[in-house]
């Protein structure tokens, strides 16, 4: 219990546990305090639907790849056949992620 008297004029009641006021006008102390509404807490945003730039670069990826693969088959170096070769899977391969993605999506 708090020592002094309450902070309302014309009243010699003690304060409540150390609020200002006693027992009595605690009421009219509560009334005047406003509760914020706490904000919305949003977990994840998510995507609604899957991106189009898995497509493009699956495209750019196997475009990429089948250039490299003819100048392989031109030159027979040997290296640009083999690099195209895994540009191209790379291609095929994020292809198909793109794709599976639209049919099972998250």
């Amino acid at each position: 219990m708090g020592m002094r008297n309450c902070a309302e004029e014309s009243c010699n009641a003690l304060e409540f546990r150390e609020t200002g006021y006693c027992q009595r006008h605690q009421s009219a102390m509560t009334s005047q305090i406003v509760i914020a509404k706490p904000k919305e807490i949003v977990l994840s945003l998510g995507t609604t639907t899957p991106s189009d730039n898995l497509l493009k670069w699956a495209g750019g990826l196997l475009a990429f790849g089948t250039l490299f693969i003819l100048i392989g088959a031109i030159d027979w170096a040997g290296i640009f056949g083999c690099c195209g070769v895994l540009f191209a899977a790379a291609g095929l391969f994020v292809g198909g992620v793109h794709v599976l993605s639209r049919i099972f999506p998250p």
